[in-house]
């Protein structure tokens, strides 16, 4: 879900509380990105998989997301959980469906069902 930007903006339904699990589980966590082919939307966010490492050598949430990290194409670090899963599967997040080239889809598609059958997060609180 959408998040407000500022002020005049309302988030969409479930927003906020997605907003602040996922504040709340990565701030100052480290983290390594992967990316498709599609590295941003329309709107230049970047789209990543995010996963949580343990080796520590990983690139820090906050400078990627303000957009003053780069990530190589190699990285040592070993992900250990996808938090992409995660969020879709508590249903903080459905799955972003503008592209054809996502390469974990049936996977995240497999965490939207089970959000879904569960009644989890958004699912249970927005139409």
């Amino acid at each position: 879900p959408e998040i407000s930007h500022d002020s005049t903006e309302v988030a969409d339904c479930y927003g906020d509380e997605a907003s602040a699990w996922t504040r709340t589980t990565l701030l100052g966590r480290q983290v390594a990105l992967s990316f498709d082919r599609t590295c941003n939307d329309k709107y230049g966010r970047a789209l990543a998989y995010v996963f949580l490492t343990d080796d520590g050598a990983t690139y820090d949430l906050d400078e990627c997301l303000s957009g003053t990290c780069s990530v190589p194409d190699d990285t040592s670090a070993t992900p250990v959980v996808l938090v992409n899963d995660i969020v879709i599967r508590y249903g903080y997040a459905r799955v972003y469906e503008d592209f054809d080239d996502i390469r974990l889809a049936e996977l995240l598609y497999d965490a939207q069902t089970a959000a879904k059958a569960g009644n989890r997060g958004l699912w249970s609180s927005c139409e």
